[in-house]
């Protein structure tokens, strides 16, 4: 500060008269600043030129004497009438922040218009930005980016980080990236925290540069170590999905509780999912729920529905379904699926509610119309069972259809029996088959039993006798008892027909009361499915326990599956995790996978991703597909053993070859990232594997029913908006992409401006980054996008906007961060779902 007065003053003592002056200016550098002001004072009031400026600034700054606002704002004031262009600067700060005078914005954008026309680059600079925000003026962006380039010509850093933020967004310009790094660049080497969080998204775009997520990250963490809040965030994404850096929830949590702290919501909320799971904290519900309420007061929907799931469940609180159902509420007004979801059903089984199935009907077709699989197909069962609307075959058939497109299972099934019933469209074998191989393909049961059917009869297929028995055999090693009979009459000849015919109910009661565990489980299978009698699923869990606690692995599994999915007991994931477990033990493959699965989701026992690949990898050793599959996504994702392409890619082939549907994709993206030295590699890799494995039939329960693991610790709100307007030093008021229409960009615009210092600095140069490249991960994405009905655009391997809502709309669809940002993980999400 001293500086900048004595460089002002030697530049004005040529032409400044009058003993008192200097000896003002004299008493001001031996720091009587009592006499110099006394002196100044008396010069201005003789009308000296300067006087009035420096005693503005005196009184402003609190040089050596008590701030007094009303004598700054007096004293710049006089001196901006005589037209010094500091001094109508101050002049328009003091106004618009109210400091010594009233809040008046047209009198502080009339003073900020005449310095900025002077040349003063903070003027320039701030009349920007009451442009730009519409304040006291009419907002009007290409007026704001003439004043934002006056300031940035003059290196004003702030000048710089804003013109690069419009020329990115493409307000009042039309979207220019080389522009946008350009100026980006200059004002985040001037240490501008604006600039290095909008160059930071650039590098993580990948737009007019080279995507790079160790440079991304580089920029945030400047940005981040000046108390940027949406760059704090980012940072702690980046530890949590491994963009840049190595993941590392714990020091994800550190930069999470940073941004927290300063109220950004999308942190806050995703600090609170860290607290819930004890992901690089200790597992601490009074803290998660700290954090949930913190960001669900600010409106975030993710935390919101996520206070209703502890309610719901009764962690860190007392179980309350009320309550639970209120924030459910709040969260699906806010148009967040999952929460829409969780409310139609406390609608449909009366908790916490009124029970209404009207209500759940209108809540479940509101998150249908947004795209969420699931609710489409509960909007289908509304329509085909007539459950709070008129029953419309036709209109359940659209809805399975929506459904069905995105990959969702069960529509598909639903689909297929639609079209071969000849129910709310005209019969079709041909249409049926197809939608049952689709659910087929994804290990549905009741698909690979009809489908075998029709390979048998030839119905919408060419018979095959093959395609028959494969499908068949899917089915019975899930425990079909339908697809295992058929299967056995296929199999059997002659004589041996009569041989393996079944026995009556009467027969296998008196072998199975007798201790025969295999009659046992064939009784369980029979009242789970009800084949030959009516559905019983407690007399199912009361024989496959008996079976169990003989020691059958078969009984032990099909126990497992009970607790977990609570039919005919309560739903207790520990207990599912000891009957896995002991059926894992004994071998049996099915058991080992879904034991797996629990471990890898935390599920009944605490998450452990290195215990989950080792049982995955005993599975895959017995030529187990869904663990083969896996366990390749834990290598291409370095879950719990290191991240190795190689291995993955090699993993992945084993499924391939066992039938895996989701392997062929996987395999065409790992493929992208090996060199073919390393490809060659892999393929040597995957028939070393192949000879290892013990190949045997299958166990009866056979493929897995859980789903593929999609292990996400972070809530779907976690990520900062892609690019913002924001004002230099000065927390932001965030717009979270979650809460914004999809397809919508996100600008993050902050309305505080604080004074900034012109502090001169070398121009960096700067260089024209390449423009974008088609990307071959992006066209397996679209392409990946596209077959679960979403649109991604032209399947260009550009990244578009259309490609990134797309990805928003999926990623929201399946509960994981709705970043709009093209990753290996994501792909594998989407072919593994």
């Amino acid at each position: 500060m001293w500086r900048w007065i004595s460089v002002a003053v030697l530049a004005l003592a040529a032409h400044n008269a009058g003993a008192g002056f200097d000896d003002a200016i004299a008493a001001y550098k031996r720091g009587d600043i009592k006499e110099a002001v006394v002196g100044l004072r008396a010069a201005a009031e003789q009308g000296h030129t300067d006087a009035p400026y420096i005693l503005g600034y005196i009184y402003f700054h609190g040089d050596g004497i008590a701030t007094d606002d009303v004598e700054a704002a007096k004293w710049f004031r006089l001196a901006a009438k005589k037209g010094d262009a500091e001094a109508q600067y101050y002049s328009g700060l003091m106004y618009e922040k109210g400091r010594g005078v009233p809040v008046d914005m047209p009198k502080a954008l009339r003073w900020y218009r005449q310095a900025a026309r002077q040349g003063n680059a903070d003027a320039a600079h701030n009349l920007g930005f009451m442009l730009s925000n519409g304040e006291g003026v009419a907002a009007d962006d290409e007026a704001a980016v003439q004043w934002f380039r006056r300031a940035a010509e003059r290196d004003h850093a702030g000048g710089q980080a804003r013109l690069g933020a419009l020329y990115a967004l493409g307000r009042g310009v039309k979207v220019d990236d080389d522009e946008a790094i350009k100026w980006l660049r200059l004002g985040a080497e001037q240490g501008d925290a604006g600039a290095q969080y909008n160059l930071g998204m650039m590098y993580a775009l990948g737009r007019s540069v080279s995507k790079d997520d160790v440079e991304a990250v580089k920029w945030f963490r400047k940005a981040a170590e000046q108390g940027d809040a949406a760059a704090q965030d980012r940072i702690g994404v980046s530890y949590v999905l491994g963009w840049g850096v190595p993941v590392d929830y714990a020091e994800a949590a550190k930069w999470f509780r940073l941004a927290a702290a300063q109220g950004q919501a999308a942190a806050q909320a995703t600090l609170g999912t860290l607290y819930a799971k004890g992901d690089g904290v200790p597992v601490d519900y009074a803290e998660a729920l700290k954090w949930f309420e913190a960001a669900a007061k600010q409106g975030n929907s993710d935390a919101q529905y996520s206070l209703g799931l502890m309610y719901a469940e009764g962690n860190g609180v007392a179980a309350d379904d009320a309550e639970a159902a209120r924030w459910y509420r709040r969260a699906a007004e806010r148009d967040n699926t999952a929460a829409q979801i969780q409310l139609a059903f406390m609608y449909e089984q009366g908790r916490g509610v009124e029970a209404d199935v009207t209500e759940a009907g209108r809540w479940f077709l509101r998150a249908a119309l947004l795209g969420d699989a699931e609710a489409q197909f509960n909007a289908g069962l509304l329509y085909a069972n007539g459950n709070g609307v008129s029953t419309d075959p036709s209109r359940a058939v659209e809805w399975f259809k929506r459904a069905a497109e995105q990959g969702h299972a069960d529509a598909q099934w639903q689909l297929g029996a639609m079209y071969i019933l000849g129910t709310g469209v005209e019969l079709d074998y041909a249409e049926a088959a197809k939608w049952y191989r689709l659910a087929a393909e994804q290990g549905h049961l009741e698909a690979q039993t009809r489908l075998g059917v029709m390979y048998t009869n030839g119905n919408g297929v060419e018979a095959d006798r093959a395609q028959a028995l494969r499908w068949l055999r899917l089915a019975a090693e899930q425990g079909g008892t339908t697809a295992q009979d058929l299967l056995d009459t296929m199999q059997a000849s002659g004589p041996a027909v009569a041989a393996k015919r079944q026995r009556t109910l009467s027969q296998l009661l008196q072998a199975a009361e007798k201790g025969e565990t295999g009659a046992q489980i064939k009784l369980g299978n029979m009242f789970a499915r009800g084949t030959g009698v009516p559905v019983n699923h407690a007399e199912a869990a009361k024989w496959y326990r008996l079976a169990a606690q003989s020691g059958d692995s078969r009984g032990q599994y099909n126990l497992g599956n009970v607790y977990r999915l609570g039919k005919g007991v309560a739903a207790d994931d520990a207990a599912a995790v000891k009957w896995y477990r002991l059926a894992a033990e004994q071998g049996n493959a099915g058991a080992q996978t879904n034991l797996g699965v629990m471990l890898q989701n935390g599920r009944g026992v605490p998450a452990d991703d290195e215990a989950a690949a080792k049982w995955y990898r005993l599975a895959a050793a017995q030529g187990y597909a869904l663990a083969q599959f896996n366990l390749g996504v834990m290598f291409a994702n370095g879950d719990g053993v290191p991240k190795d392409n190689v291995e993955a890619y090699a993993w992945f082939s084993l499924a391939h070859a066992e039938g895996d549907a989701g392997a062929e994709k996987a395999l065409e993206v790992i493929r992208e990232l090996l060199t073919p030295n390393k490809l060659e590699m892999a393929q040597a890799r995957s028939r070393e594997l192949n000879a290892e494995i013990v190949h045997r039939q299958p166990t009866p329960q056979g493929r897995s029913p859980l789903a593929r693991p999609a292990k996400v610790a972070v809530s779907p709100a976690q990520v900062s908006p892609a690019l913002r307007l924001s004002a230099p030093a000065a927390p932001a008021s965030a717009v979270t992409a979650k809460d914004a229409p999809a397809g919508v960009p996100t600008v993050e615009v902050s309305t505080a401006k604080a004074p900034t210092v012109k502090t001169p600095t070398a121009k960096a140069p700067t260089a024209k980054a390449p423009t974008a490249k088609t990307d071959r991960l992006v066209h397996h994405i679209q392409v990946a996008l596209a077959d679960k009905g979403l649109d991604p655009g032209p399947i260009d391997g550009v990244l578009g906007e259309s490609t990134r809502a797309a990805i928003r709309a999926y990623q929201r669809g399946v509960g994981i961060p709705a970043t709009g940002e093209p990753t290996v993980e994501l792909l594998m999400t989407l072919i593994s779902n």
